[in-house]
């Protein structure tokens, strides 16, 4: 299975976890965040009680489930680490236009 991308960027398939392919300018992480320290630490530590992973805003914004590429690289978050070890990652831009599961096409076969 591959991910395909048509000449407007749309994913046409999801794989896996989807993952931030860089780190945003607004960062929770970063002193540029759009919350406040205070915030920034509340979501993380109830990221960490409830085994949930944060999601980039600008993934949200554009209604795109995506992981924040920070927490990605930096938790020791369950979800994250069985992802990298199968190799179930898919790294995107998080404001990119996707189809939703529904509307995906399926990549042929070789030969088909």
């Amino acid at each position: 299975m591959t991910l395909m991308s048509s000449k407007n960027n749309a994913v046409k398939r999801r794989l896996g976890m989807l993952v931030a392919d860089t780190v945003c300018n607004e960062c929770l992480y970063s002193k540029n965040r759009i919350v406040d320290k205070e915030r920034a630490d509340a979501i993380l530590k109830q990221c960490e009680e409830d085994g949930s992973y944060f999601l980039c805003h600008k993934g949200t914004l554009a209604g795109n489930n995506v992981v924040c590429r920070r927490f990605f690289d930096e938790q020791k978050n369950q979800a994250c680490q069985l992802a990298k070890r199968l190799g179930f990652v898919t790294f995107v831009d998080p404001a990119m236009k996707m189809q939703s599961d529904a509307g995906c096409e399926q990549e042929e076969p070789d030969g088909g």
